[in-house]
């Protein structure tokens, strides 16, 4: 016999979105098996845009980032302008409406700079960002 309609109504969101995790995790998995490097990156952010429906790679990146914090910053407006400032890099001087060509020059400038200070990407995000907010 099928669920009442009240029962499935009731059931926790959570199951659904450990599904949907599950699901990311293992289609991902199978799917970059071979890939390395920025092909990979480019197909995990299509890929989450696309369950997550919004397209936002400021919202998409958190995502990211709550997965592994090490690998993963947040790209933020602020942070963006900085690297801008600093001639890091070279498009979209506001910081708004990012593209994914800019997601990937994020990711490397940030990991770079991760690499040469001894901090995660999460770490460099967020000084860069306290950076933007002492200089506002």
């Amino acid at each position: 016999m099928p669920p009442a309609w009240n029962e499935i109504r009731d059931r926790p969101i959570r199951s659904l979105r450990n599904k949907a995790d599950r699901f990311f995790f293992e289609f991902y998995g199978k799917y970059t098996a071979g890939m390395c490097g920025k092909k990979k990156e480019r197909i995990k952010i299509h890929i989450l845009t696309a369950i997550e429906g919004g397209g936002s790679y400021p919202a998409t990146s958190a995502i990211l980032m709550f997965y592994d914090k090490v690998n993963y910053p947040v790209i933020d407006i602020r942070v963006w302008q900085q690297l801008y400032k600093a001639g890091m890099v070279t498009t979209n001087p506001r910081g708004q409406g990012f593209r994914l060509n800019e997601w990937i020059t994020y990711l490397d400038v940030i990991r770079r700079i991760a690499t040469q200070t001894n901090l995660t990407a999460r770490q460099v995000e967020k000084r860069l960002f306290d950076i933007d907010r002492i200089e506002r």
